[in-house]
């Protein structure tokens, strides 16, 4: 939602304009190689550094490439050059969102409302803001003021549809979600099969496309049965790494495809995010988890591995989510944070991290501590067996904190200030996932009580089995 090159298509007028390595910045910050046009904003702003939008659209390319940290001293010099931009003070604003820093960004969002209150994504930016800092009312307020005027805009009724569902009002959700398909990246494949509306599927071939996300395809999964039950034939196309898992499920399983699979042929089709609004609109209903299978290679290769830990309290942890947003990186903690759980008496802990973060474990000097398994599983089958020989489970949300909510190990769940609409604003559980206990965050960023919360718990829970081991063995025969 940023309000340089990518809201606002037309870069802002001014000497840039008529400069080469302005023009090539564009079009590569526009065809995707944002790097390169890091590189040519650069070179144009040493011979202009007085140009506002020149540092605008560089502070844009840079956070889309994670450097937040020097996005904010771009908008900043754009500040100071045009402190009546309004479009400054936006893209300011969501960077302070970002930070989890909720006043500044509501103030800096706030400030570009003043100076051009009429403009949509302005307000669009300070609804998703107040969102963000758990703001529900007031931003479905900005939400419908812009829908009165544009009903049927889809970024506006997809921020209205997360907005009720953060509030549990999911019967009035359930339509307006439909509108992430228009405005998704990548898109689903385009089918030849019609739509699925929820008309009468008995004995009809249905094509269920799962979205990017595997977290998101195993909590929906759970909603397939309800079709199941009403005859349908069923296959579930998804990312090939949960088909081990998903095997148990009475459909047929096909790998996700940029494209529309030739060899799949349905009645209808339909995404697996909206079934939860086509079978059960009302939400009166939450369906148990997915079923989880687990192979048996994957069992041996595991029981392996973990046996020499034979007698340990096994904790298995996730320490980073590999979600698709930049932001996501609030939900996750650095492993340095989780490490104190491997000094506690009895303890062997497991790491079941996958991506730059599994790295983490070297760099910060936890090798020696932490048996790396994440590096071992070729797929979800794997981190299902793994999963299984844990005796607890500690994890960021993630796709393997829903799959051990799945399977019914027990996990605390490590959740950032405003986490996914799954997990509500308060409380310590969650309906989707009856073993999981919630630890939050009592404030943005501050994962330092939920990791003193943490240990304290585990440590419980070792006294707890540590008693019940002692009262066994003294109830043994002399």
């Amino acid at each position: 939602m940023e309000q340089a090159l990518h809201s606002n298509p037309i870069p802002q007028a001014g000497t840039a304009a008529v400069q080469p390595a302005w023009t090539s910045a564009i079009e590569r910050h526009r065809s995707g190689d944002t790097e390169g046009a890091i590189v040519l904003y650069q070179r144009h702003l040493k011979r202009n550094p007085q140009d506002a939008p020149g540092w605008m659209n560089l502070g844009a390319a840079l956070r889309r490439t994670g450097r937040a940290d020097a996005a904010l001293v771009c908008y900043q010099r754009a500040l100071r050059l045009r402190p009546d931009d309004a479009a400054v003070w936006s893209n300011l604003g969501n960077l302070w969102k970002q930070f989890e820093e909720h006043e500044q960004s509501l103030y800096c969002h706030r400030r570009a409302l003043q100076l051009d209150p009429q403009r949509m994504q302005l307000q669009l930016n300070c609804a998703v803001s107040l969102r963000e800092a758990g703001r529900f009312t007031a931003a479905e307020d900005i939400i419908e003021q812009c829908l009165a005027r544009e009903p049927q805009r889809p970024d506006l009724l997809y921020e209205r549809a997360l907005l009720r569902l953060h509030t549990g009002r999911f019967r009035e959700a359930w339509p307006d979600y439909e509108a992430r398909l228009l405005s998704a990246v990548p898109r689903l494949p385009r089918l030849d099969a019609p739509r699925w509306q929820g008309e009468c599927v008995g004995g009809k071939r249905l094509l269920l496309q799962a979205e990017p996300g595997l977290a998101d395809t195993l909590w929906a999964a759970r909603f397939v049965a309800m079709l199941v039950r009403r005859g349908a034939d069923i296959t579930l196309r998804c990312a090939p790494a949960l088909h081990p898992v998903l095997a148990a499920m009475p459909v047929h399983l096909a790998p996700t495809r940029d494209t529309a699979a030739p060899g799949v042929v349905a009645d209808f089709h339909c995404p697996l995010l909206s079934l939860p609004g086509l079978v059960d609109p009302r939400g009166s209903t939450i369906p148990d988890p997915v079923a989880i299978a687990v192979p048996e290679d994957s069992r041996a290769i595991m029981r392996r591995r973990i046996a020499p830990y034979a007698g340990s309290f096994r904790i298995g942890i996730v320490w980073s989510g590999r979600g698709r947003e930049r932001d996501d990186a609030r939900g996750s903690l650095p492993l340095a944070r989780l490490m104190p759980l491997a000094a506690l008496p009895g303890v062997q802990v497991f790491s079941l991290q996958k991506g730059p973060a599994a790295a983490q474990q070297h760099s910060a000097g936890a090798a020696g501590f932490v048996v790396d398994l994440g590096a071992q599983c070729r797929h979800f089958g794997d981190t299902a067996a793994a999963l299984e020989q844990m005796d607890l489970v500690v994890a960021c949300d993630s796709a393997v904190a829903q799959l051990a909510g799945c399977m019914g190990k027990p996990v605390l769940a490590l959740l950032a200030f405003n986490p996914h609409w799954i997990y509500g604003m308060r409380g310590d559980s969650t309906p989707w996932y009856p073993t999981m206990r919630l630890l939050r965050q009592q404030s943005p960023g501050d994962w330092s009580s939920v990791c003193t919360e943490l240990l304290r718990l585990v440590g419980k829970w070792i006294e707890v089995r540590a008693r019940r081991e002692f009262d066994a063995h003294a109830k043994l025969p002399p």
